[in-house]
């Protein structure tokens, strides 16, 4: 090393060493640029980074970019991992689908549930007639109307790329989703069409069924429409399905065919008003011909007039029902026709009696008893009186079914015994009135000859009392309503129309003070204004029997009223 050298190691030493330590540095790094792991390694962290800023500030770009990328993607990855498509897409699809058909579930059975609640209604009527028509049972015609075809959803999809153009319900309310939905189905149609195609053939999914749900596929140039239809799709919901769409491919194709993703660049209002047409389509059953037409008006001819009839027919038998009540509890209260079988049957407007009876007497009572205007019916008396000579037995069984018919009514406890062809009545009755019904009945068994009574009857005595002021014996108003009342409750006016013993005794009281011979004579007219005013009121006056007395009633004391001395006071006796 000679003196240059070592001069210019000593002045510059540090130069030197940091020009080789470059130099080394510049060689390390031409063989990194030369590795490709190394800077893959590198570049990785920065274009993350770079990613994310770029699609925070530029997503539409980035989405318009990528869109067909990930179209021609998914399409190989369906081609080359099938089963793995299939394994992805089975949760998201499995969940969309559980979704729709919970849905249409429920409405299916609400339909349902309306229709069995409304199973009086014509709709039903005529159901139940179609069914027993055809053969079939009511509850499969039940299904079918509740599983009519109904337009629930639709999307429109471009077919090569897969994005959604629009999406339409029919409650207005957009689809949660759409863009999965859109997403999911171009991609197992894709899955579809090229794992059941051969080389070929041309193949096309045109339906995906779920539970009572379907998805029509309709393909048609550059876009295919995605309708979800609740129920039966029947072909002419299908028509008119192609239809709509043809004539919106054909008035929008240019526009779809270019479609990149912006929406902007198409007529959406127009697209829009067109599919909306499909919400308005309505599936029924079709009629298959005319004949079925007239057949279903004389159907409907037919139930109007059975349905009158049968009315016609249960009012005539109410109506009639009640009359035939009616007769019945008349016999049943007239206790001497009870021990005869007698029929009254209501034919064309028309009672006709018919039985056997002792004599004409009970023969008139039955057509008496039923001829009457709330019945509003003509009467035929065919009753035959009774020419044979009864035995013992059947008088027996007759008095003794008197005995068990008066016995069930109020008060009444009587016995009866046969004799020689003699009835022996013994017991009580509440009035005179009823004694003598009871025995009227029992003589008009027949056979009977003789009756003879040993029947008591106890009489309410009589505890209303007419007062005088005094000095006076003429009735005033409110003496007269008095005797009115005693008239009207103690059958005053009956009593004394029948032949028996009993008479009504009236005495009347003074107060005893002043001479007896003044007091004999209020007495006496007294009496008579009471009598007077009875035999007015059509009291008999052989039924009455008078007493006047100038002192007081035996009961009076002296401590009470003067005016309960001058009194006219009622009592029962026997004559």
């Amino acid at each position: 090393m000679n003196d240059y050298e070592s001069l210019k190691k000593l002045l510059l030493q540090d130069e030197i060493e940091a020009i080789v330590k470059l130099d080394e540095r510049l060689h390390e790094l031409l063989k990194q640029t030369q590795d490709h792991d190394l800077i893959i390694q590198r570049l990785t962290p920065i274009i993350g980074d770079l990613l994310k800023e770029t699609i925070s500030n530029s997503s539409d770009e980035i989405a318009k970019v990528m869109a067909p990328i990930m179209g021609d993607a998914i399409k190989e990855q369906v081609k080359t991992q099938k089963q793995t498509i299939v394994d992805a897409l089975y949760p998201v699809m499995g969940n969309m689908i559980a979704k729709f058909v919970s849905s249409a579930l429920k409405d299916t059975l609400d339909e349902i549930n309306a229709k069995v609640q409304n199973n009086l209604s014509f709709s039903a009527l005529k159901r139940k007639i179609t069914a027993r028509i055809k053969g079939v049972d009511e509850s499969e015609l039940l299904l079918r109307e509740s599983s009519l075809g109904i337009i629930e959803t639709l999307f429109l999809i471009h077919t090569d790329s897969g994005l959604l153009i629009w999406q339409g319900s029919r409650d207005k309310e957009d689809v949660i989703e759409a863009e999965m939905v859109s997403s999911m189905l171009s991609a197992i149609r894709s899955f579809v069409n090229d794992w059941i195609a051969q080389s070929s053939d041309v193949f096309e999914l045109n339906t995906i069924d779920y539970g009572d749900s379907k998805i029509l596929l309709e393909v048609s140039g550059s876009c295919y429409l995605a309708v979800v239809i609740r129920g039966e799709a029947r072909a002419k919901m299908q028509e008119k399905i192609t239809t709509i769409f043809s004539e919106l491919m054909q008035e929008h194709s240019d526009s779809l065919n270019d479609f990149d993703g912006d929406t902007s660049r198409l007529d959406l209002e127009s697209i829009s008003e067109n599919l909306q047409k499909l919400f308005d389509i309505k599936e029924s059953i079709p009629a298959q011909t005319d004949k079925k037409e007239n057949s279903n008006w004389f159907i409907y001819a037919f139930l109007g007039i059975m349905f009158g009839l049968f009315t016609y027919l249960f009012y005539s038998s109410y109506v009639k029902e009640k009359k035939e009540t009616l007769i019945i509890d008349k016999f049943y209260h007239t206790p001497e026709l009870n021990l005869y079988r007698i029929d009254a049957d209501i034919v064309n407007d028309k009672i006709i009696l018919s039985g056997v009876v002792p004599n004409r007497r009970l023969k008139n009572l039955a057509e008496s008893l039923v001829n009457d205007e709330s019945l509003g019916l003509d009467v035929e008396n065919k009753i035959v009186l009774s020419v044979l000579v009864p035995s013992v037995e059947t008088i027996l069984s007759h008095s003794k079914l008197l005995d068990k018919i008066y016995n069930r009514q109020k008060d009444v406890n009587i016995s009866s015994q046969l004799k020689d062809f003699t009835l022996i009545l013994s017991g009580k009755v509440p009035n005179i009135s009823k004694k003598d019904e009871i025995i009227d009945s029992y003589s008009e068994i027949d056979g009977v000859k003789n009756v003879i009574s040993a029947i008591e009857f106890s009489l309410s005595p009589i505890t209303e009392k007419i007062s005088f002021k005094t000095g006076e014996w003429k009735l005033n108003q409110s003496q007269k309503d008095t005797l009115k009342k005693i008239i009207k409750k103690y059958d005053l006016l009956e009593l004394s129309n029948k032949k028996s013993a009993l008479r009504l005794n009236i005495s009347a009281y003074t107060d005893g003070i002043g001479d007896i011979e003044s007091n004999k004579k209020y007495a006496e007219k007294r009496v008579k204004s009471v009598k007077d005013y009875l035999i007015k009121s059509m009291i008999k006056e052989e039924f009455i029997v008078t007493n006047s007395y100038p002192y007081p009633p035996k009961d009076y004391k002296v401590s009470q009223d003067l005016g309960e001395a001058r009194v006219a006071e009622f009592t029962w006796m026997y004559k």
